[in-house]
């Protein structure tokens, strides 16, 4: 008996540049590779069409607009929860009763207002803390109207959060650091569902590689304004080639990475461009400047690339940290930069990412899960 599944994200899943979206992708082509029919449900951007791969992966897909100027005003709905909103969506998970599964609280509205029929199974797949997120991201960003917009999206973020608690909705989160501040007794609701990577064997090429490089997707905020960053404060006075790669830049950051000849811009790779160019490179950049509880944006540095160069909000794990090198000023990072750009990656390095990686990829054990859930 064939078996059917509901997917709906906040975006359209790719597995290239973004841990959450890649999460949905592996999981997605992890499932197909298990002949269940997948119905994927997406919120895009302007007439951004599914790519060829999500296309043959997928039984259905059906895409939305998402509609920001939807504000909500209600305390508990978030406006990254509410602008994705569309009776569309509810009125096509209920022509049936397949089971749902939503990528993240932002692509969560129909649990809102119990619109949906109760005689199905639901979750809601946490691979963030949201709230932590919008809190950390207020922070970050100068302009005051923006402070104030993320700090009221963090606290409405724990409020849905805790609405959708009340509701006895299941959860699969991928993160122990997601679920920390919940109350124990209701933690029965809540199970742990490791990150798909969809990772290749480990394989670093041989040989020095001939580019620095800083890839992620730029149209979110905290990862634009880390690759800026690196063009202002280390790329200006490092006069060594520097590639920024990711999807959606901003016309501003095109502008600001070929301001330089050494500096340059690839625009929306697909999956095997991206890994192309991690697997060139000599060394991988990647500051963050919010909190990483988890090192998934670092997986495929580490499992493809060379010298892994991070700081200390990228990564809380030790064993993590302890295959990349650990810098924090501009200044260490221009030094250790030009050093590692000259420096071999060793086959002592090469045996401690393997040792480590295998250990993290854990698809088949989350393939098991979900397959369970589903049956």
């Amino acid at each position: 008996m064939a078996i059917h599944l509901h997917i709906v994200t906040s975006d359209f899943p790719n597995g290239v540049d973004n841990p959450q979206l890649s999460d949905a992708f592996f999981l997605i082509k992890a499932l197909s590779h298990q002949k269940i029919n997948i119905h994927l449900h997406s919120f895009v951007h302007l007439n951004e069409e599914p790519s060829v791969q999500l296309t043959e992966l997928c039984s259905s897909i059906s895409f939305y607009q998402r509609d920001k100027s939807n504000i909500s005003f209600k305390a508990d709905l978030p406006y990254h929860v509410s602008t994705r909103s569309s009776q569309k969506l509810i009125d096509r998970l209920n022509e049936d009763t397949f089971p749902v599964i939503f990528i993240g609280l932002s692509s969560s509205y129909p649990l809102y207002g119990n619109q949906l029929r109760s005689d199905r199974k639901f979750v809601v797949r946490l691979n963030k803390n949201e709230a932590a997120y919008y809190h950390q991201l207020a922070a970050l960003v100068p302009w005051k109207g923006k402070k104030v917009h993320y700090q009221i999206e963090a606290w409405r973020m724990r409020k849905f959060l805790k609405k959708l608690i009340s509701k006895k909705i299941s959860f699969f989160y991928s993160s122990d650091a997601i679920v920390q501040n919940i109350k124990p007794h209701i933690t029965s609701q809540f199970n742990s569902l490791a990150l798909f990577t969809g990772m290749p064997p480990v394989f670093h090429q041989p040989g020095n590689g001939h580019f620095c490089l800083f890839y992620g997707r730029l149209s979110d905020e905290e990862t634009s304004y880390a690759a800026s960053w690196l063009l202002e404060h280390v790329f200006n006075t490092l006069e060594i080639p520097f590639v920024i790669a990711g999807s959606r830049p901003s016309t501003h950051l095109e502008n600001a990475a070929h301001v330089r000849q050494h500096t340059c811009l690839v625009s929306n790779p697909g999956e095997k461009e991206m890994q192309d160019l991690i697997k060139k490179a000599q060394v991988v950049l990647s500051p963050a400047f919010i909190q990483h509880e988890e090192d998934d944006h670092l997986l495929q540095a580490m499992a493809l690339g060379k010298h892994v160069l991070i700081n200390p909000k990228s990564s809380r794990k030790t064993q993590s940290i302890a295959c990349c090198h650990l810098v924090q000023s501009p200044e260490e990072f221009i030094e250790k930069t030009r050093t590692l750009f000259e420096t071999p990656f060793s086959e002592e390095e090469k045996y401690a990412r393997q040792h480590l990686l295998n250990a993290k990829f854990q698809d088949e054990k989350s393939l098991e899960k979900i397959i369970s859930w589903l049956s």
